[in-house]
């Protein structure tokens, strides 16, 4: 490796109300800069693709370590690690003591005696970490850490269908979406059927595609689709086609994945 230089640019300094170093992590305020400014950070590094991240948690607040490893569960990547170090209870909390100098050096102990740096054995522990970066994709998101933190949570969260009749709307997550009457009458009934444990369609008979047309027009009188349910009458006559149901599912997937994107998968 070149030789690592390190100054004052090296040294991220967490900012206040006032823009000035923050002094400590002692309010929910101070809790809440600290995680934004860390995960900004983490974030930033983590977009270099020729730099590969380690993060520390040893020393500082513990509230420092913890929002540090979150920032880097919710951006890390495969290469980036996380780590912590175990030392010696004797070397704890000292201010003569940071890393075994060279030559070693006797230091006092507090209840007597001395003890030799060379005895101070320090344990470099790699801790693995849940990397959560595609559920996400930070590199296009900005804002604070609370904010990264629900969109995983969403993301992680059951899919979740919700039809609201009196609006026709249609709720995928946290995502509301409005359908013309004919895909929204037709979403209602394919989710009615589901909830109520219909079998899956069948149109083995004529009085089968019979049967599912009669379902699926009484779904559209419902919700009230008017002119949809005029023009349903009349293509559900003889009964529910194949190709009359794969063009509507068609146009759903499609609004799916114009609203969700990749996130549309599961619906």
């Amino acid at each position: 490796l070149p030789q690592i230089i390190f100054s004052e640019a090296s040294i991220h300094t967490i900012p206040n109300a006032q823009g000035e170093p923050t002094d400590d992590i002692r309010t929910p305020e101070d809790n809440e800069r600290a995680a934004d400014y860390i995960a900004k950070v983490v974030r930033q590094l983590t977009a270099d693709p020729e730099c590969a991240l380690h993060v520390s948690i040893a020393g500082g607040r513990k509230t420092m370590g913890a929002l540090a490893a979150l920032a880097l569960s919710l951006c890390g990547r495969e290469g980036d690690s996380l780590s912590h170090v175990l030392a010696d209870p004797r070397f704890l909390g000292r201010e003569d003591f940071f890393f075994p100098p060279d030559p070693p050096e006797l230091l006092a102990l507090p209840e007597g005696g001395a003890v030799s740096t060379a005895d101070a054995a320090l344990t470099l522990a790699e801790i693995p970490f849940v990397r959560l970066r595609a559920e996400w994709r930070p590199e296009q998101r900005h804002g604070a850490f609370a904010e990264a933190v629900r969109a995983v949570q969403q993301r992680l969260l059951p899919p979740r269908l919700e039809l609201e009749l009196s609006r026709r709307a249609v709720r995928l997550g946290p995502r509301e979406l409005r359908l013309p009457p004919s895909l929204f009458g037709t979403l209602f009934w394919l989710a009615e059927r589901c909830r109520a444990g219909a079998p899956p369609l069948s149109w083995r008979t004529d009085a089968e595609a019979r049967d599912l047309g009669r379902s699926l027009f009484a779904a559209l009188r419902r919700i009230g689709a008017g002119e949809a349910s005029a023009a349903a009458r009349r293509a559900l006559a003889q009964g529910l086609e194949r190709s009359y149901l794969a063009e509507k599912v068609s146009r759903l997937n499609r609004a799916f994945r114009e609203a969700l994107g990749p996130a549309a998968e599961p619906f």
